[in-house]
């Protein structure tokens, strides 16, 4: 967990204390077309791990579109999104977790810690020299 701390005080570091920030990508020519025929809604919700604890500077994609999210100190993000679309979220040390957003506006999304054991690990040091 410590390192998770510590990952996400960079994150905010980088990415300033602000609330959570989203972004968007517009392709000129799908714009009208899919405003047309997609609603879209705000969803907010809370990204936490399996004990509990939130997680800080996760990322929120909406598959598809190109906009997406960070949670905020608390976990917690705000995106728009239509019906039916899936909510990808992301974090470094944690498998993808995908939401299908239905007819509810406030999700908690539950990732899984990603462990996997090296089969091997090779250390070499090369070029070093002792000075006498």
């Amino acid at each position: 967990m410590k390192r998770n701390y510590c990952l996400s005080l960079v994150l905010l570091a980088l990415f300033g204390m602000s609330a959570p920030c989203s972004a968007s990508v517009v392709d000129t020519e799908n714009v009208l077309s899919s405003q047309s025929t997609q609603q879209t809604k705000k969803i907010t919700g809370k990204v936490i791990d399996v004990n509990g604890e939130s997680i800080i500077g996760a990322s929120i994609l909406v598959k598809g579109s190109g906009t997406g999210a960070v949670t905020d100190i608390n976990g917690r993000f705000s995106v728009e999104a239509a019906t039916g679309s899936t909510l990808e979220v992301s974090f470094v040390g944690y498998k993808n977790q995908n939401a299908v957003i239905g007819n509810q506006v406030d999700y908690i999304i539950t990732l899984q810690d990603d462990t996997q054991t090296l089969s091997e690990v090779v250390v070499t040091a090369m070029g070093i020299k002792k000075r006498a």
